[in-house]
């Protein structure tokens, strides 16, 4: 059957057939499933709908356009209330961070990982002649001038800051720090 006004001809199906084996729009054929399948697949739509409602619950609130910041403590301890409970505004200024002394630097550095405040902390230790050992993930500083120095490393005595063991600075002699472990893409 052709449509009048149409370039190309359009054949109708419900006119072309006899009634009673025109498809229904009601009426969808029926597929039979095995249960074992049936089964799989509901689980799969279970565990599909628990992901959503589980990353649905950690959807960050928006409030005027910009997210809010909200603390979130990764252990959390039952403490009275008028202790702190979100920290302080001072850690929002990076000004601040030329008056905190060596360890808070550190400390701020190893312990809020990811974040602005560590990126702060990370560029006054620079400013104060730590370099950032990408290998061994820790600060270095010349403890004198180095004995050796070529395009490719440069030996000598150095202080390291050990935060794994003792959470102290330790002296490093005939350390070999080679250049292409230094993290150099932060500016001081």
């Amino acid at each position: 059957m052709v449509e009048s006004g149409s370039r190309e001809p359009r054949i109708s199906i419900l006119k072309s057939h006899p009634p009673e084996l025109r498809p229904s729009i009601h009426s969808r054929p029926k597929m039979e499933i095995p249960a074992r399948l049936q089964e799989s697949l509901e689980q799969e739509h279970i565990k599909s709908l628990r992901s959503l409602e589980a990353s649905l619950k950690n959807i960050p609130e928006i409030f005027g356009g910009r997210r809010e910041k909200s603390y979130v403590p990764s252990n959390p301890c039952a403490t009275p209330e008028y202790f702190p409970s979100s920290p302080a505004p001072i850690f929002d200024d990076h000004r601040a961070y030329e008056r905190f002394d060596t360890d808070t630097l550190f400390f701020i550095f190893y312990f809020q990982q990811g974040t602005q405040q560590q990126y702060w902390a990370a560029r006054q230790l620079k400013r104060q002649s730590w370099r950032y050992h990408t290998k061994y993930l820790t600060w270095f500083q010349r403890h004198d001038d180095p004995k050796v120095t070529t395009d490719e490393y440069e030996q000598g005595t150095y202080v390291y800051f050990d935060h794994d063991a003792s959470w102290c600075q330790r002296i490093k002699t005939d350390f070999r720090f080679e250049y292409v472990y230094l993290e150099d893409e932060l500016p001081a």
